[in-house]
């Protein structure tokens, strides 16, 4: 339930911030302590995003020390 809501707010960040343009990547910069893995973040942003202008976003994902998930960049389509 905690990767889902972190999920949930790093998109809603993301749709605000392309004001509905196409999302072609977004980079996380995950702590190694933050309690949320890789694979399920990847995994709940492509369920949560469908149908919307993130659906076919790459998310790359970084591990950093601490526990901190930061949206790093974000690249929009011109």
């Amino acid at each position: 339930m905690h990767e889902f809501k972190l999920v949930s707010d790093v998109l809603k960040e993301v749709l605000n911030r392309s004001e509905g343009k196409r999302v072609e990547v977004v980079r996380l910069r995950v702590g190694e302590n933050c309690h949320a893995k890789p694979d399920n973040l990847d995994f709940l942003f492509r369920n949560a995003s469908k149908g919307t202008a993130a659906e076919s976003t790459k998310l790359e994902i970084t591990i950093i020390p601490g526990e901190d998930l930061i949206l790093e960049s974000i690249r929009i389509e011109d």
